[in-house]
């Protein structure tokens, strides 16, 4: 297949990136920038500019752009910058490849576990409705800027994303230097439940969703053993051997990180990947453990 890929340089879309070439796929990467190559295409989500005639023919677009949504707390600015970077750019894929003459079949665009907001110990499907808070309004309107692209035929999925671990980059990345000088530890009280999947079943998920013609939905991406913050501390420092006995108080996270203390690190969501079951997906690392030990090579 000839996919198109935006927010390629980021962790995904790297390691999806790979994952197609493997198979044998022809990539297309969306940059920011004058192509340096026949594989890349230009785009620009501030200013709406994307050279579409590069996008006709195409087998599918797969939408991973966005800023990091953990950098930095959610002042005014910043707030902009996190909608700007995610509704404006899929909103300018969606109409671009709504107007093509020969549109790609599958339109695959990211979203968040977060949009289900903070819900305890209840179990989320693709049925629920979202929550409130800032992050669950970003997804909403993340996800509605697909609208073009659904109303032209286009089979549109929403990957609903929990937390992607890999040695690599992102959270786990972040969380480990803490954890191996033995000051890691739950936070806030540690029941809030945590939504997690390994990097390796994420790209064979995503993977799994562009070549199954059968699913146009939201669909969640996040392993069926969902862990509360308490039980991903204990399982981190049990494969690294290292104590987590420091604990950082919710009130704390609060005064240092403000409302991504209160939406992110403190949040509970407990979704279940109903749609991916269903579909016959099968994760290679279900356990918690297994996962780590794998991406940590432990």
């Amino acid at each position: 297949m000839k996919i198109a890929i935006s927010g390629a340089s980021g962790l995904l879309g790297t390691e999806f990136s790979e994952y197609l070439r493997k198979k044998g796929h022809n990539v297309l990467r969306l940059v920011r920038r004058k192509p340096g190559s026949s594989d890349e295409i230009e785009w620009n989500p501030i200013s709406g500019k994307i050279d579409k005639e590069k996008l006709e023919n195409i087998n599918a677009i797969v939408n991973f752009s966005g800023e990091n949504i953990g950098l930095g707390r959610w002042t005014k600015n910043r707030k902009k910058v996190l909608f700007e970077s995610r509704i404006d750019s899929t909103r300018l894929l969606a109409d671009t490849v709504a107007q093509l003459k020969n549109p790609p079949q599958t339109f695959l665009s990211s979203s968040a576990i977060g949009i289900y907001g903070d819900c305890g110990s209840t179990l989320l499907n693709e049925g629920t409705q979202p929550g409130k808070g800032f992050l669950s309004e970003l997804c909403v309107k993340w996800e509605k800027a697909t609208d073009s692209a659904m109303k032209a035929g286009i089979r549109v999925i929403q990957m609903r994303i929990g937390v992607v671990l890999s040695s690599k980059g992102g959270a786990l990345k972040k969380m480990l230097p803490a954890f191996y000088m033995g000051v890691g530890g739950k936070l806030g009280s540690g029941t809030q439940y945590f939504s997690w999947i390994l990097i390796d079943d994420f790209v064979r998920a995503v993977y799994h969703l562009l070549i199954s013609d059968n699913i146009q939905t939201p669909v969640n991406i996040n392993s069926h053993e969902v862990v509360t913050n308490y039980e991903f501390t204990k399982t981190l420092g049990k494969v690294i051997n290292r104590p987590t006995f420091l604990p950082l108080p919710g009130f704390v996270l609060k005064i240092l990180f403000g409302q991504v203390a209160e939406e992110l690190l403190l949040s509970s969501s407990n979704a279940v990947p109903q749609i991916l079951i269903g579909s016959g997906f099968e994760f290679k690392y279900p356990r918690l453990e297994d996962a780590l030990r794998f991406t940590l090579k432990k």
